[in-house]
């Protein structure tokens, strides 16, 4: 009894333990798919979305930009590491497919965001459209700075992606 007791409690402590885990986002369940205008769909995923990224520096000092990473071009997923560890202070998931760094800029209070609005598929290009939200004239906002960013993957897609706010 005593040894069946010490087996099953070794299964439940180990059973949720995997020695193989993998930093990557292939084959993750948690994929969105957006409508094309040919009316196929894309699978994207966000990442991360936040309003204070990890690295002080840029937390204070942080400027408007869209950038996108390629994972079959070596330069791009080295920058993309780079740039996810100063956002999130963790190491960069492996990935197939094309990642895209939207980056507010630092704002003085709260009461800015920004949300996913969409993918088309334009021929040469992925076009992706996000949308930036700025608090209303008058509100009553936080009185600190944020600098939010958002972080979107397109597993298996190595088109040219085109950004628009």
């Amino acid at each position: 009894m005593k040894k069946w007791l010490i087996l099953v409690s070794l299964l439940a402590l180990f059973s949720g333990c995997n020695s193989n885990v993998s930093n990557s986002l292939n084959g993750t369940n948690s994929v969105n798919r957006g409508v094309l205008s040919e009316g196929s769909s894309m699978e994207y995923k966000i990442i991360k979305q936040a309003d204070v990224p990890f690295d002080e520096n840029e937390y204070m000092n942080g400027k408007e930009e869209s950038l996108v990473f390629y994972s079959d071009k070596s330069e791009d997923v080295k920058k993309f590491n780079l740039e996810y560890k100063k956002l999130t202070g963790k190491e960069a998931p492996e990935f197939d497919g094309t990642m895209i760094v939207e980056k507010m800029g630092t704002k003085s209070s709260g009461g800015y965001a920004m949300e996913f609005a969409g993918l088309k598929d334009s021929g040469r290009y992925i076009d992706l459209t996000i949308k930036y939200i700025y608090p209303q004239k008058g509100s009553l906002v936080t009185e600190a700075f944020i600098n939010p960013y958002m972080i979107i993957y397109l597993p298996n897609n190595h088109k040219e992606v085109r950004v628009f706010h």
